[in-house]
């Protein structure tokens, strides 16, 4: 008697589970992530930022690309292409309310790259055009907790004008933009 044939698991869905799991295990102490799998358009994360042991309510939007491999350039940096214009266009209106980042997780080491906030880097690449794009991940050693190979920050120019001409430091509360003093995470 034959066996019944079952689902198999995708080598893409155990790639993409396999990364949360690096994501979990080395930045679970930011806060809650909460993963979005149904109709992902652009973000897979959703992490609710802890402060001294409380939720904060205040999120981040994560996109989480990942490679057994990951390719660096010579700058040290990976830099993920095939992003579509329309999701350029969806994280530039997400990061009107909130700070949205690229988590690129190389299976193989577990090392964990992030980019800044997306908001710029994607504005810069909307031309209107079919091309999808790249987006560059900030350079391995830079704004790395101490003693381990990740980096998870956003920084947001003090330039950015997102809110009406206001800088981040005077956006309404609802706006989480995390940033690092002495390894730690902060609001």
């Amino acid at each position: 008697m034959a066996s019944p044939t079952l689902p198999k698991r995708t080598a893409q869905k155990k790639t993409e589970a396999d990364s949360y799991a690096v994501i979990n295990y080395k930045l679970g102490d930011l806060g809650i992530f909460r993963g979005q799998t149904e109709n992902d358009y652009g973000i897979d994360v959703d992490l609710e930022l802890e402060q001294a042991g409380f939720v904060t309510g205040k999120s981040v939007k994560i996109q989480v690309k990942s490679s057994e491999n990951l390719k660096l350039r010579l700058d040290g940096t990976p830099s993920i292409g095939g992003i579509k214009q329309s999701t350029l266009n969806y994280w530039c209106q997400i990061a009107f309310r909130t700070s949205v980042l690229a988590y690129a997780v190389d299976l193989a080491t577990e090392k964990i790259y992030v980019t800044a906030d997306l908001f710029w880097q994607a504005t810069k690449l909307i031309d209107g055009s079919a091309k999808t794009k790249s987006i560059s991940f900030l350079p391995e050693g830079k704004d790395n907790r101490p003693g381990q190979d990740c980096h998870h920050h956003s920084r947001v120019p003090a330039d950015d004008h997102r809110g009406g001409g206001r800088t981040h430091h005077s956006l309404a509360p609802a706006r989480a933009v995390p940033r690092t003093s002495r390894g730690r995470i902060s609001l």
